[in-house]
């Protein structure tokens, strides 16, 4: 797909139409985004540090999305067999370039930084132990 593509360092057609269809964000919005990564990565994720996404992030203003999203993944066994299912909530400053996509969806630009804020591992009273991470995203 198109991520794949930009994580290879192409830019393809489809890539600089949807950076087309960017819109500014006129205030902040909190978003949250599911996963389903290896322990390796997130050992890595502590406070302050951050990771540049190259490709396009899908997150969503609602929290189930996410968490169906990050399950889904880690049935599918992405992320490797010690993979945990995590949560992030981020924060979209006023300024960050997105697009919503459908009802649930919002995509961010490309090439935008995750800073983390918080990392701590919960109990979540459907999934089990998850990792939550706040974060903000910064362009």
């Amino acid at each position: 797909g198109v991520n794949k593509a930009l994580r290879e360092g192409t830019v393809t057609a489809f890539a600089r139409q949807v950076d087309a269809s960017m819109l500014i964000a006129n205030q902040p919005i909190a978003v949250y985004r599911g996963a389903s990564l290896p322990q390796s990565l997130i050992n890595n994720m502590v406070v302050g540090s951050s990771y540049k996404e190259v490709g396009f992030m899908s997150v969503s203003q609602n929290r189930h999305t996410a968490t169906f999203y990050a399950e889904e993944r880690h049935k599918d066994n992405l992320g490797g067999s010690d993979a945990k299912v995590v949560i992030f909530r981020m924060l979209l400053p006023t300024g960050t370039k997105a697009n919503p996509m459908r009802s649930d969806e919002i995509v961010v630009a490309r090439n935008s930084t995750v800073r983390i804020a918080a990392v701590r591992e919960v109990n979540d009273p459907e999934l089990g132990a998850i990792v939550e991470v706040d974060a903000v995203v910064e362009q």
